[in-house]
């Protein structure tokens, strides 16, 4: 008389481990997607942060800083110090790298700037701007054409 034993085959502890493979990567790819998402969101924080930090400089000095060697105003713990009176620390990129951070432009006699954000999420480039940008009269946040003749749209 033959006796069975219990439990479960080569065949299907391969197809449950399979099955798990699958799952996992799934969960690591929304993951991944959560993350970058939740970088870029503190991305667009940190610039409402530094605008403000600007806003109050201009009440205390009647125009914006000057702009710093880099055009730099956090990447990498350096940049413009010229606001920390207002915001201290600086805020800094979430991924800290030299590809990032957040980069400031004022144009001839400091009444308007605008502030350059590269986002994770489709890798672009956004922008941030007070007073007249410098692709022309644009009150609040408005587009900015770079140097390049790039005209980056604004952060939302």
């Amino acid at each position: 008389m033959r006796s069975w034993r219990r439990g479960f085959t080569l065949i299907e502890l391969l197809v449950v481990i399979a099955i798990i493979g699958v799952l996992a990567s799934v969960v690591l790819a929304n993951l991944t997607a959560a993350r970058e998402k939740s970088r870029d969101a503190k991305r667009l924080s940190d610039i409402r942060q530094i605008q403000i930090a600007l806003d109050l400089y201009y009440d205390d000095n009647n125009r914006f800083p000057t702009n710093p060697a880099s055009y730099v105003v956090a990447n990498m713990n350096t940049g413009t110090t010229d606001i920390t009176p207002y915001i201290n620390p600086i805020p800094a990129d979430p991924t800290n790298t030299g590809s990032n951070g957040y980069r400031y432009r004022a144009p001839a006699g400091y009444q308007s700037y605008t502030i350059l954000v590269n986002l994770e999420k489709n890798s672009t480039w956004c922008s941030a701007s007070r007073g007249d940008a410098a692709s022309g009269v644009m009150p609040g946040y408005s587009a900015w054409n770079y140097s390049n003749g790039t005209n980056y749209p604004p952060c939302r």
